[in-house]
């Protein structure tokens, strides 16, 4: 087994943290029960608390309004402050006795621990905020577009907030420009074109204001003047003197998952194996391609009809589930109403693991897959002609699947606050893979289009986790690289260069391919329960009984 579940560096510390202080529930008072289960509340709303000063635009992804006028600029102030809460909450849980709460609470406590040092780590250690600019263009991407493109109504405040938030955006341009250390030369090209394509879209941004709020914020134009210059720094200064390495180490790298996702990772063995997945994914892919199935949908179905029949026919699902109560017949060029794409959660520390933004195209006037956050609901749209492609459409309509709505609703409707702050991204993503063969039951006439698309995506997920890994470990060059990555995919040389910048930028673009291993790793481990015969069963029963919980959790869960 290539990935350890067993929660070494999370569990330890919680055993070492909380201490024991009585033998025997039966010696302590109810009154010293109820005071540290109040204590515990305590600093989990100091946590909650912590968590939207640090992460301001992911709360505001989340649904927190009362963070949309933030902004973290990592100032030395700001990363001070957060340090020390970060050292004051752990010193709290430490005089809290482990025997005074049940494993559910237990289960919040170390989620809560991982996260802390999680942070720390980020804050103190790795600092990715001084060798990264990516860090810096995904916080600017977020900042100006995730507000305004909001689908539910504008409150009173909203405006006023947004305007708040985009006021410090030069200060953290100036934080950034400050901060940012001799980075790779390979990291500077991503962030450069992020700048680029905010700036080339001032125009559609205004738009996209005005449509909301009938007005466009002053501090919208000092805003874009600021990453104007931010844009020229990347491609002059800092472009000249980008002398540092882009290689994080094995050590590093095997520390951002285990303090991200609570697991430990050993990258060779996980890439040998990837790359029997790989093949076996290939294969399946040849056959397909020889099944007269498909070739008969493809001639039979038009692109539009397609896209129809799997509309109707995921209505009908949700209808007959009463998931949401009926959608109703809008016309295919209207918006449409769909559970929250899950490639759009993010880490519950983004300065630990920069989100991958590759897959995430929401960011734009004109329709396209829009989501409020993991609790609301989101927004469908044919943005034309050229995205309503029977492949393209059908993917993501995977995410319509109610089975795959299921697990963030009861995140949503029965998890903690905390839970839902700190949820695992890879859950999210290992459920959605659990669910293929829903949209499958469902899709009449598309489902060797669907098998095949679905493959696809994952010889393309797993072959992104075997560079990140191999760049990072120092086995794979910027070359190698490139040729791994065009051969393996059939891809042409620059797009392959693209994807080696990401896997050297980004360590989260290996989280997809990492859930595509530890998705079977699930099956396999539930597989060897005695008397069990349903183990794809006995993994979504597991999962949905521990939502958003690392795998840690959910492994030792499925063993038991």
């Amino acid at each position: 087994m290539t990935f350890k579940f067993t929660p070494t560096i999370i569990v330890s510390t919680l055993l070492s943290v909380l201490t024991v202080i009585s033998m025997s529930l039966s010696c302590t008072k109810k009154e010293d029960f109820q005071g540290s289960l109040s204590a515990l509340d305590s600093l989990i709303e100091e946590s909650v608390s912590l968590h939207s000063h640090l992460h301001p635009l992911r709360s505001s992804r989340l649904g927190i309004t009362g963070s949309d006028s933030r902004l973290f600029t990592f100032s030395s102030q700001e990363i001070d402050r957060s340090i020390e809460k970060i050292d004051a909450i752990l010193k709290g849980i430490s005089t809290l006795p482990a025997n005074h709460f049940d494993d559910n609470r237990l289960d919040e406590s170390t989620m809560l621990i991982r996260w802390l040092q999680g942070e720390a780590y980020a804050l103190e250690e790795l600092q990715l905020f001084r060798t990264n600019p990516l860090i810096y263009t995904w916080m600017l991407e977020e900042a100006i577009y995730l507000i305004p493109s909001r689908h539910t109504r504008a409150s009173d405040q909203e405006f006023e907030d947004y305007s708040k938030r985009l006021s410090r955006i030069p200060g953290l341009i100036s934080n950034a420009v400050l901060l940012l250390d001799n980075p790779a030369e390979i990291v500077i090209g991503p962030a450069a074109f992020s700048t680029r394509s905010i700036l080339d879209d001032t125009g559609n941004i205004r738009k996209m204001i005005r449509d909301r709020y009938g007005r466009v914020p002053s501090s919208l134009a000092v805003a874009m003047e600021s990453i104007e210059s931010f844009h020229e720094y990347l491609i002059h200064d800092l472009l000249e003197r980008s002398r540092g390495r882009f290689i994080l180490g094995t050590e590093v790298l095997s520390d951002i998952y285990r303090y991200s996702e609570q697991i430990d990772i050993e990258l060779e063995k996980s890439s040998t194996e990837a790359e029997k997945s790989i093949r076996k994914y290939r294969s399946q892919i040849n056959s397909i391609e020889r099944n007269p199935e498909l070739r008969e949908s493809e001639h039979s179905m038009s692109p539009d009809s397609g896209i129809r029949a799997v509309l109707d026919s995921i209505e009908a699902s949700l209808d007959s589930k009463k998931t949401f109560g009926p959608i109703g017949k809008t016309p295919f060029s209207l918006l449409r109403r769909t559970p929250p794409p899950l490639h759009e959660i993010l880490p519950a520390n983004p300065y630990l693991v920069i989100p991958d933004r590759r897959n995430v195209d929401i960011y734009s006037p004109g329709p396209e897959l829009f989501s409020d956050g993991p609790c609301t609901r989101s927004i469908f749209a044919a943005r034309g002609a050229e995205r309503t492609s029977t492949p393209y459409m059908v993917y993501e309509l995977y995410g319509v699947s109610s089975a795959v709505w299921e697990a963030g609703r009861q995140l949503c409707s029965n998890g903690t606050p905390a839970l839902r702050l700190l949820s695992s991204e890879l859950f999210f993503t290992c459920w959605k893979i659990h669910n293929l063969k829903e949209l499958s039951s469902i899709a009449s006439g598309m489902k060797m289009k669907i098998r095949k698309i679905h493959l696809e995506n994952k010889i393309d997920d797993l072959t992104m986790m075997i560079v990140v890994f191999r760049l990072h470990s120092g086995s794979f060059t910027v070359d190698s690289a490139t040729d791994f990555i065009a051969s393996t995919l059939d891809i042409p040389v620059d797009e392959a260069m693209y994807k080696v910048s990401i896997a050297a930028s980004l360590p989260s673009a290996a989280l997809p391919g990492i859930a595509t291993i530890m998705a079977d790793e699930m099956v396999r481990q539930a597989s060897t329960v005695r008397g069990e015969r349903y183990p794809r069963k006995r993994v979504r029963r597991k999962m949905l009984e521990n939502c958003g919980m690392p795998f840690s959790l959910i492994m030792d869960e499925i063993e038991h």
